[in-house]
């Protein structure tokens, strides 16, 4: 069993991707991508901070969409940092593509080296309702 979270910016890259995860697993091997991003979100964002021993870290992600055509997001984490006082603010973006669920089913079925298990609500592994929020998918090297 392989776990991880995908993060993709073409169809052509996903397939490559699971070209690669096939070549990693035996036949009947399950795959679980997690948080996988099943339609163009509205604009979203989170915070969360910690601090331990005199260092504060603020984390922000945030998403909007970047291009509908192409299904693309953007989405950036910035990490706000104060090191005894010094502060520093370091940002990534990155644009990860959008899958329509029955496109998703469609590209795994077109790379012909995995089955299509079902997608299920994260930590709970019932049955998903819904695109929004936290998933996983679930598919078998075939």
């Amino acid at each position: 069993m392989l776990s991880g979270s995908v993060s993709v910016d073409s169809n052509k890259q996903f397939l490559q991707h699971l070209d690669c995860v096939a070549n990693a697993l035996r036949k009947g091997g399950l795959y679980l991508f997690e948080n996988f991003s099943l339609r163009l979100n509205e604009s979203q964002r989170q915070e969360w901070a910690i601090a331990r021993e005199g260092i504060e870290v603020k984390t922000i992600w945030e998403a909007t969409t970047k291009d509908e055509l192409e299904q693309l997001e953007e989405e950036r984490i910035t990490l706000e940092v104060n090191d005894h006082g010094e502060k520093k603010t370091f940002t990534s973006t990155f644009h990860p593509k959008t899958f329509a669920p029955q496109e998703l089913k469609a590209l795994i079925a077109l790379n012909k080296r995995f089955e299509f298990i079902g997608w299920f609500e994260h930590l709970k592994l019932e049955p998903l309702k819904t695109t929004k929020g936290s998933n996983i998918i679930i598919i078998r090297k075939c």
